[in-house]
């Protein structure tokens, strides 16, 4: 018989952890607290029709949430205009992520907007997801946490027109300290806001008889967006009993009234405090039952109706429900006598006061007529979310106008699991009874089942139904059989058991036990699977080991494993917080017998649990092959489930056998030894060892294991060998895992590792070149280079050979160089590096001035790819000693620092930083002498030379003089001296000349000074001579000739002072004055010239002219 739709659900773990998520916050191993992640959605303006809305939404954490995911889910009547709908981020508590974006309403009528948040902790997932509801209109729009069409508009359940929103604070409650009977505690109270208000009141509420040793218990002040504020209190206990702490934060803002709540729950006993429980309370709005749970936001002033539930009535199924009520003034009634929909949820507070929904349960619609008289009117059943609906006719038989509706949920679907009282009764909870319901949609509300006695029943009911019997309806077991699970909460004698009936009595402590309910429930399978039940008279006491019964060893061990295997994970944490470690070894080894429930369970959860490190648990077949083991061959011990497996077609018999073998359980090997052998490719580069035991190479390199044993091998090398990897069944550096099948061989590599690395330093100008010592046991070398020991090394090649080349390296660049010896694709670890460089090539084009310049001599040459300066050096000869002169950055280089004069031997090197290359071709310069400045050449002041003198220059050893008879003519040297004056003897008197001098040192000598002209003077003419009355008609003069005169220039005065006049310029030697007065006595002078240039007067001559 197929089980109806509304109980397939989805188990897979991942699916069940995504509903938990998105229904309580986060799954727990024993409850489900609320999430810790809160999710804010808000619009700056109503979104009406065709206008643009700006939506923020605001997730926040009370703990660390990494890789959060967020999405945002909009309908298609929403468009967005801009924004993101999915994003990631990290969250701290108190942090708020906020994002906005902006939406454009383009239809009318109701539509949603659905926002999830999840993230990890660490392997823990927390999340939650907030649903609002709008509905659209021209000029504005309503917004809810409900379906319109859910929402009533009046009525117990209606809190305001605004719809209720998530508190916009975070609180936390905890102890700071350890809690000790008798001594000081810490308790902390932490308040977190993520809206800004005019006022926050934060208070500890501690139990009268809780001493208060120091620290204030309220708070009161305004606060801004994600401040925190803290109460810290000293506190002790001193007697037994049951404590209840609470932190309550209440705060105001112009618009809104929001809070939160934690509880703090200790139990003390006359010795310890040892049960901690904590949970926060969420309030609809401030006046409903503490019980609910969440924060609260709400409107002020609030002007909607009372909006506190009515309590719920909890009877036996035998029990008459309240009595009608007097009829309530009907609010908007329509119509009566046509249909109505009722409609609403159910949940129930756990043991930790975590709401939870009532899932796939019974829903009885009831109408209260006048007088005892009542009538159901049909039955449903809730969905996963506690959510039913039920369409019902209207027509009151009682006469009066609508029906008068109570409804009711029990404790059954009437299909797998009823929870009654010992009576026989199923247990239930019913609504008030509202008077004259109107057509239309009934809201009933989502009533929560608080009583202390009903909640514990749909818990039991909640962990059978709904986890217990889907666990087993996946796996194909289809049963009808409603089993009947009895319990009475004054009933505390201890003995929950299964009745072979087909029923459970759950007594004392165990009702909110989750181990218990489905170890139980583990039996019921058992039974109702087996046509015979296994031969196990009596199981009592029973303990993980103590049965000296193998069908006890068996079913208990069963019913042990199948509540760890529902629940899904191997760490089992029960409601009394005690870990059941199901997965793993008995308590002791004297357990280990096939007798002791603990050694079948632990075996039956090997043999489930998808492996794990354990060298004999590998197999990985979960639920599918034990269940078709007791499903179809029904063993009645685990020697038998053995036998069974081998019978099946599930395979893994040795793998089974491991399992069973491990926990000393005595079954027939069917696994066959096979033998491992071990060889390595050098001798004593290292040892081999197994788990388990027998291979320890060394010395035992083969050993014989059986058929499916898991065999972990280690290699361990010796010191200055690695570890290169497997060759065979295994590859890698890890561990070798080999699963014998069959005899197998693997060798273990070991090689040496690399020693003295050398990497050339500047000695190649084409490579760096990289030698190393050969390595044992390598084929290959990897040779790696890097710029400085921190930084990724690269692979440079793969030599067979013990040296490498690196023509890739830049000329200057000092490197770092590591090698690894390899055996095939795994190599040892890095040598130790040492470092190289590759020299540049010695520049070339060397040029020197040669006397060019007179301040220095100029250098220059080519450039050298890669070369950030150069060095220039200098000698006296090719092979003198060099000096460095500079470090240029360019391919030029002025030396100022040459004498002028000297030849000289010039050098360079191109560099990096310290590395250079060697010296280039060598080429020679020299700075040139300055031209001698000043000169002078005398201007006819000597009739026997022409004196030419000059400044003395600097570095001069000599000075040549030159001549010309004009500036452009040829020059002549004529003379070269050490001294500053040179006198020209040999120019011809009365001829100007150009005079030129050049500075010299050695055979250097600077370029011509600027030209000056000089001459040499004629000689006077001598033996002048004047006739003194010789003559009538003159006086006649004459004088001898002077050397290079061409003419002669005659002179008279009336006496040796008064003016000269010039009377003639014959070219002989001899000249007549006529002109003389006779008689008169006159004083003559000549001048010897040439051209215009003269000689001095002559000795003076008087003469006269006779009358």
């Amino acid at each position: 018989m197929e089980k109806p739709s509304l109980y397939k659900k989805f188990l897979l773990p991942g699916i069940l952890l995504f509903f938990l998520i998105l229904f309580n916050g986060c799954a727990g191993n024993n409850s489900k607290p609320t999430s810790p992640v809160s999710i804010d959605l808000q619009f700056k303006e109503l979104p009406a029709l065709n206008q643009e809305v700006s939506l923020e939404i605001s997730i926040s954490s009370l703990i660390s949430l990494e890789d959060v995911h967020a999405k945002i889910i909009l309908p298609p009547e929403l468009a967005l205009v801009s924004g993101e709908t999915e994003w990631k981020f990290d969250l701290e508590p108190g942090q708020i992520n906020k994002t906005e974006i902006l939406l454009l309403a383009n239809q009318l009528g109701e539509t949603q907007i659905q926002v999830e948040a999840t993230g990890q902790q660490g392997i823990s997932i927390s999340g939650n997801k907030k649903i609002i509801y709008i509905n659209v209109q021209t000029d504005t729009a309503s917004i809810s946490t409900e379906p319109f069409s859910q929402v009533p508009t009046s009525g117990p359940d209606v809190t305001s027109s605004t719809p209720k929103m998530e508190a916009p604070v975070q609180i936390d409650l905890y102890p700071a300290s350890e809690l000790k009977l008798g001594e000081a505690f810490t308790l902390l109270s932490k308040a977190i806001t993520q809206q800004s208000a005019d006022v926050c009141d934060l208070k500890l509420l501690v139990p009268e008889n809780v001493q208060i040793i120091s620290g204030a218990t309220t708070w009161s002040g305004s606060v801004v967006e994600g401040q925190e504020i803290s109460l810290t209190n000293s506190l002790m206990i001193s007697a037994a009993g049951d404590y209840t702490f609470v932190a309550d934060i209440l705060c105001s803002t112009e618009d809104f009234t929001f809070g939160r709540q934690k509880i703090f729950k200790v139990t003390a006993t006359d010795t310890e405090i040892n049960t901690l429980n904590i949970l926060e309370t969420q309030n609809a709005s401030p006046d409903l039952p503490s019980q609910d749970l969440g924060g609260w936001r709400q409107p002020k002033p609030l002007d909607s109706p009372d909006t506190s539930s009515s309590l719920f009535k909890f009877e036996s199924d035998n029990t008459t429900p309240q009595n009608e009520t007097a009829p309530e003034e009907p609010i908007n009634v329509q119509t009566f006598g046509g249909t109505v929909r009722v409609y609403g949820w159910f949940s129930y507070l756990d043991q930790n006061s975590n709401s939870l929904p009532v899932r796939d349960a019974r829903i009885e619609i009831w109408d209260v007529d006048a007088g005892p008289s009542y009538q159901k009117l049909t039955t449903v059943y809730t969905d996963n979310s506690g959510y039913y609906s039920a369409s019902v006719s209207n027509s009151d038989s009682s006469g009066s106008n609508g029906q008068d509706i109570f409804v009711k949920v029990l404790t059954t679907d009437d299909f797998s699991v009823k929870v009654t009282n010992f009576s026989g009764n199923i247990y239930f909870a019913d609504t008030e009874v509202t008077n004259d319901v109107p057509d239309g949609d009934y809201y009933v509300g989502n009533r929560v089942v608080t009583d202390a006695t009903r909640r514990m029943s749909y818990f039991i009911y909640d962990k059978i139904a709904n986890d217990a019997y889907d666990y087993f309806f996946d796996l194909g077991w289809i049963s009808n059989y409603n089993l009947q699970v009895n319990w009475d909460p004054n009933n505390t004698s201890d003995g929950t058991h299964y009745h072979f009936g087909g029923s459970i009595d759950l007594l004392g402590g165990d009702r909110w036990d989750e181990d218990v309910i489905l170890h139980e429930y583990g039996h019921f399978v058992m039974y109702k699977t087996y046509a015979a039940y296994p031969n196990s008279p009596s199981c009592d006491p029973h303990s993980w080991g103590i049965h000296s019964s193998q069908g006890c060893a068996l079913t208990e061990g069963w019913a042990n494993f199948i509540q760890g295997a529902i629940q899904g994970h191997q760490d089992y944490v029960d409601t009394e917080d005690q870990i059941l470690h199901i997965y793993m070894e008995p308590p002791s080894p004297a357990a280990h017998h096939p007798e002791d429930e603990g050694a079948v369970a632990a075996s039956l959860w090997d043999i489930f649990d998808v492996g794990s490190s354990e060298s004999w648990d590998t197999l990985t077949n979960g639920i599918t092959g034990i269940w078709d083991v007791f499903n179809n061959y029904e063993p009645n011990t685990i020697i038998e489930f053995n036998s069974d497996w081998v019978s099946s077609s599930n395979g893994n018999d040795c793998k089974v056998y491991n399992i069973l073998n491990h926990l000393l359980i005595t079954v027939t090997n069917p696994c066959i030894p096979y033998t491992l052998t071990i060889s390595k490719n050098e001798a004593g580069s290292g040892t081999v060892t197994s788990s388990p035991a027998g291979i320890n190479c060394g010395s035992t390199c083969s050993y014989g294991f059986s058929e499916g044993t898991v065999v972990t091998l280690t290699a361990t090398p010796a010191a200055g060998f690695t570890f290169t990897g497997w060759v065979g069944v295994c590859s890698g550096t890890g561990s070798c895992q080999v699963t014998m099948t069959a005899a197998a061989s693997i060798t273990a590599n070991f090689t040496q590792n690399p020693i003295n690395v050398q990497a050339s330093d500047g000695t190649y100008t084409d490579k760096v070149r990289v030698s190393w010592i050969a390595s044992s046991g390598a084929t290959t070398y990897n040779v790696y280079r890097a710029v400085n020991t921190t930084d990724r090394k690269s692979l440079l090649g793969s030599p067979t050979g013990t040296a490498f080349g690196d023509t890739t390296a830049t000329p200057g660049l000092t490197y770092y160089y590591w090698v690894k010896a390899c055996n095939g694709v795994n190599c040892t670890v890095y040598s130790t590096a040492n470092t190289g460089w590759r020299n540049f090539p010695a520049p070339t084009g060397l040029q020197g001035s040669d006397g060019t310049y007179t301040d220095k001599v100029q250098v220059s040459w080519n450039p050298i790819s890669g070369a950030t300066t150069y060095n220039v050096y200098r000698a006296t000869s090719a092979s003198g000693t060099k000096s460095l002169l500079g470090s240029p950055a360019g391919t030029a280089f002025a030396d100022t620092t040459a004498t002028p004069g000297p030849t000289y031997y010039y050098f360079v090197k191109a560099c990096m930083g310290a590395n250079c290359s060697g010296y280039s071709t060598t080429d020679t310069g020299w700075r040139n002498l300055s031209a001698p400045a000043n000169l002078q050449a005398s201007d006819g002041t000597f009739t026997d030379k022409v004196r030419v003198s000059w400044t003395a220059s600097s570095g001069a050893t000599s000075y040549n003089v030159y001549r010309a008879t004009s500036a452009t003519t040829t020059k002549s040297l004529v003379g070269s001296l050490a001294g500053v004056t040179f006198y020209d003897t040999t120019a011809t008197p009365g001829v100007t000349y150009t005079y030129w001098v050049k500075v010299c040192n050695g055979a250097s000598c600077s370029v011509y000074s600027i030209s000056n002209t000089g001459w040499r003077n004629l000689s006077t003419p001598t033996n002048l001579q004047a006739s003194d009355g010789t003559y009538t008609d003159k006086v006649r003069v004459s004088w001898n000739s002077s050397s290079g005169a061409t003419s002669y220039k005659v002179y008279r005065a009336t006496s040796g002072t008064t003016t000269k006049s010039l009377l003639g310029s014959p070219a002989g030697t001899a000249f007549a004055d006529i002109t003389a007065t006779p008689g008169l006595t006159y004083t003559y002078w000549v001048k010897a010239c040439r051209g215009t240039l003269c000689s001095v007067y002559s000795t003076v001559n008087t003469g006269w002219r006779k009358p």
